[in-house]
């Protein structure tokens, strides 16, 4: 998925923890993460912190690992 999402020149949207361990751990580049630490119910939640991080934040995404929560916001460069 991160290659294809390089490819295609976007950014990750995921509630997949393991995105991290791969850029992190293993080294492999990506041009943004962003993690959501919701519950995958919590859809209301999720889209007011998504809106919130695109609207005011968005040129910051780039190069990026996000944790996004409904109460915390942590930016994480992914440049190796």
């Amino acid at each position: 998925m991160i290659k294809l999402a390089m490819k295609l020149d976007t950014i990750i949207l995921t509630l997949d923890k393991d995105f991290g361990e791969w850029v992190f751990s293993h080294k492999e580049y990506s041009n943004g993460i962003i993690l959501l630490r919701y519950n995958s119910k919590e859809f209301y939640a999720i889209f007011q912190s998504l809106n919130f991080i695109l609207k005011e934040r968005f040129n910051e995404l780039v190069g990026k690992f996000v944790v996004l929560s409904k109460n915390k916001l942590r930016m994480r460069d992914i440049h190796l």
